[in-house]
């Protein structure tokens, strides 16, 4: 899937945002992102940056 990790390191996630009954898919230009997603993504790299610090 993340076939850019072949040539640089990085990470890759996976983080749904809907309860699977959205009607548009991810790249859609009609898809409605769920805002209430984004507190869980920002303490997932909160976590990992305290991890990668020793924090």
């Amino acid at each position: 899937l993340a076939f850019m990790l072949l040539e640089r390191a990085g990470a890759f996630i996976f983080m749904g945002n809907n309860d699977g009954t959205a009607l548009n898919k991810l790249h859609s230009p009609d898809y409605n992102f769920n805002d209430n997603a984004i507190p869980y993504g920002v303490a997932y790299w909160i976590s990992l940056v305290r991890q990668e610090l020793n924090d």
